[in-house]
């Protein structure tokens, strides 16, 4: 879950794999997930901290108000510096 406003109006689910050998399972998910995404699976590079390049490969699923409530159970603001902390709900 992603959301690009500090006041969590709007978020989005995005789908998101690291590895070489996961790209058939992003392209299954985009498929299965076809009537909820206009978007094609993107692909990225992303460095570790040792400088070693992987690519990424993503998409997002279409923004539905539902996705409020879950982003804000699991991002809590942290009011002191303005950033959300995922948090981790227990029984």
């Amino acid at each position: 879950m992603q959301t690009f406003s500090k006041t969590s109006s709007t978020w989005i689910f995005r789908i998101l794999q690291r590895r070489d050998n996961h790209f058939e399972y992003i392209k299954h998910l985009r498929e299965i997930l076809d009537s909820w995404t206009v978007m094609p699976i993107r692909e990225n590079n992303e460095k570790n901290k040792a400088g070693k390049v992987y690519k990424k490969w993503y998409f997002n699923i279409l923004s539905f108000e539902q996705f409020t409530e879950l982003g804000n159970a699991f991002y809590k603001l942290d009011v002191s510096n303005g950033k959300r902390k995922k948090v981790l709900l227990s029984k």
